[in-house]
């Protein structure tokens, strides 16, 4: 990268001129990238940071609006990470990954678009994280995973949509912990992973994906679900206290694919209707506690002398074993 700046700033990258133009507020700038770059080092954006504090330092103007080129593939890692000043930016059709860190703590920044016919595929580890301006967001149905703490931190994000015919199938660690105006997110029909701590707020209402295979612990704890009629027909892996105090399901369908039910996975829920399948072989302690239907019938793959059955479920839950087709066996 080529750079030279006093008063007027000059700056070139892969030998092709950035352009630094001003906005209607004098005081604002908006960096122009030249077309045709295909990938931007984690250097150059070092360097380009070095132009921003330097234009604010000495000719007082701020970069708060960033065109990225058409042609670029990647948002590296840390590109934009702490440009405190940015408040606007286009993310052309053409990026398909969003580095780690790439947005991380741009505390003024507003609004994120994504180009029509967008090829994102990722969205990566905190790449927003703490952005505290930002409120709405349009998610590409072309992305197929959002990284851990990609979303943290985010206070005032009230609204994320994912656009119709959504790839999602995987959300991270933490993914959108902490965003704490945010009040409802539907999530895609083919999310399959979902991993610990993805949400985990008491003011978010949320649905539950029927073909999600693997829950995290706390995934939906304290969430108001929306889906009140909950199937869960590809699951084979819960983790503890998955939907702990997640309050809004009605009934519960859980397929036999399933072979352990962790602790507290259901817990203070609110079920009044509980369907269990042939398959499952270990319900372990406290998984049901805190619920409203007073009787559950236990398919015979499951172990019933095992003494986690009776401390998964209430005192006063009745539970019966099925042993063969119409004959139970009651504890």
């Amino acid at each position: 990268m080529k750079i030279k700046y006093d008063l007027n700033v000059e700056a070139s990258i892969q030998n092709k001129n950035l352009i630094f133009e001003k906005m209607p507020n004098y005081k604002n700038a908006k960096l122009i990238f030249p077309e045709g770059l295909t990938e931007i080092s984690s250097d150059d954006f070092k360097q380009l940071k070095e132009i921003k504090d330097g234009m604010q330092k000495y000719n007082d103007v701020k970069i708060t609006c960033v065109q990225l080129p058409s042609t670029l593939t990647i948002i590296p890692e840390k590109a934009f990470y702490e440009w405190n000043e940015l408040e606007e930016i286009l993310i052309p059709a053409s990026v398909k990954d969003i580095g780690i860190d790439a947005f991380r703590e741009c505390n003024k920044l507003k609004t994120v678009t994504f180009e029509e016919n967008s090829q994102l595929k990722k969205i990566g580890h905190s790449a927003f994280r703490e952005c505290n301006k930002l409120k709405t967001l349009i998610i590409p149905a072309s992305v197929l995973g959002i990284g851990e703490y990609a979303f943290k931190n985010c206070f005032n994000l009230t609204s994320v949509i994912f656009e119709d015919k959504s790839n999602l199938i995987y959300i991270g660690h933490s993914a959108f912990i902490g965003c704490q105006k945010q009040r409802k997110i539907i999530l895609p029909d083919n999310v399959k992973r979902i991993e610990s701590f993805a949400f985990n707020d008491e003011k978010i209402k949320i649905n539950v994906p029927e073909k999600v295979f693997y829950i995290g612990e706390s995934a939906f704890s304290e969430t108001s679900v929306t889906t009140q009629n909950v199937r869960l027909t590809g699951l084979q892996e819960i983790e503890e206290n998955s939907f702990v105090y997640a309050k809004g399901i009605k009934s519960l369908n859980i397929k036999g694919s399933i072979k352990t039910i962790a602790p507290y996975s259901f817990a203070y829920c609110n079920i009044s209707q509980i369907n269990i399948e042939e398959g499952v072989e270990d319900i372990q302690k406290r998984a049901f506690v805190g619920n409203c239907f007073k009787a559950v019938k236990i398919p015979k793959s499951v172990d019933i002398e095992n003494d986690n059955i009776l401390d998964a479920f209430d005192d006063d839950v009745e539970i019966t074993q099925i042993i063969s087709k119409g004959t139970t066996l009651e504890n």
